[in-house]
């Protein structure tokens, strides 16, 4: 494995998996927690988890998965089965090629809901869930659509005039104050969202979610047992924080926590206080 000079002790590879070159960064020793980053233009595991590797990586081993379509993994994408049921099996893969029998998942958003669907296909594997506004388990309850449709309305101004000034609009839905998303992180999500074969992948994941039965995981989420924790910003206009409830009551095992001034980047935006809050979760007996 060739070392990363991007935060401590970071290990880089690429895992194949089903014809499909995964790039997985490694970091920390201890329980292994598989951290699976949000979705959006340029989204990766590294920009979506940077900023909690160090004090994550001093209790845990760290295995941060770039999912299809995204970072430097292989964009394509299976036509017969949902973008969730096709990140699973990827993380499947993975994880047995390291050979981990099981792992903590913490997924931000797109990843809470590849962590979500993982956890109905291998429940053995899964030991606690952490999920910061995890997408198709989460249902808007009361606030207006068109609050949540800025984002998408966002995204679609990128692609249609990819600049750095578009990036950083679409960045600044993402958290409540602006001045903690820094211009190296929009400059890093523009270079990777203007390759043509992300921007292409990224437009054919949006389309299968949004007509994709199998995406709704939140019919589902009563059936997971596992000891979860929700993560929720109360300003996110992604997923609002009324998104949260119905996983809240209906989930067998579940605690939320809210932190107030904050948007859909919780691990970013609060992020010493999220490193210790999942620490003290996924490390207690």
């Amino acid at each position: 494995m060739e070392q990363s000079s991007v935060g401590p002790k970071v290990d880089e590879q690429f895992i194949t998996v089903s014809g499909m070159n995964i790039h997985v960064s490694e970091a920390g020793v201890g329980e292994p927690i598989v951290l699976l980053h949000g979705g959006g233009p340029g989204a990766s595991g590294m920009s979506n988890f940077r900023t909690n590797i160090a004090n994550l990586a001093a209790r845990f081993r760290l295995i941060i998965v770039d999912q299809p379509g995204f970072g430097s993994s292989s964009k394509r994408l299976p036509e017969d089965q949902s973008y969730w049921k096709t990140c699973s099996q990827v993380v499947h893969g993975v994880m047995s090629s390291l050979g981990i029998e099981q792992a903590h998942f913490l997924g931000n958003s797109l990843g809470g809901g590849t962590s979500l669907q993982f956890a109905l296909d291998y429940p053995d594997m899964v030991d606690r869930l952490v999920l910061m506004g995890p997408g198709g388990g989460a249902v808007n309850i009361f606030t207006p659509g068109d609050i949540i449709g800025g984002v998408a309305a966002a995204v679609r101004r990128f692609y249609e005039s990819p600049t750095v000034e578009s990036m950083r609009e679409f960045v600044d839905f993402m958290v409540f104050d602006p001045a903690t998303a820094s211009d190296d992180l929009v400059k890093e999500r523009l270079d990777a969202a203007s390759d043509p074969d992300a921007e292409t992948f990224m437009l054919q994941v949006f389309h299968k979610l949004a007509k994709d039965a199998e995406a709704e995981l939140w019919k589902q989420v009563d059936q997971i047992q596992h000891e979860t924790l929700l993560i929720w910003g109360r300003e996110d206009r992604v997923l609002p924080l009324d998104s949260s409830f119905l996983m809240f009551h209906r989930m067998k095992n579940v605690r939320l926590v809210v932190f107030s001034e904050c948007g859909h980047w919780v691990q970013s935006e609060k992020q010493p206080e999220f490193d210790k809050l999942v620490t003290s979760f996924l490390a207690a007996e």
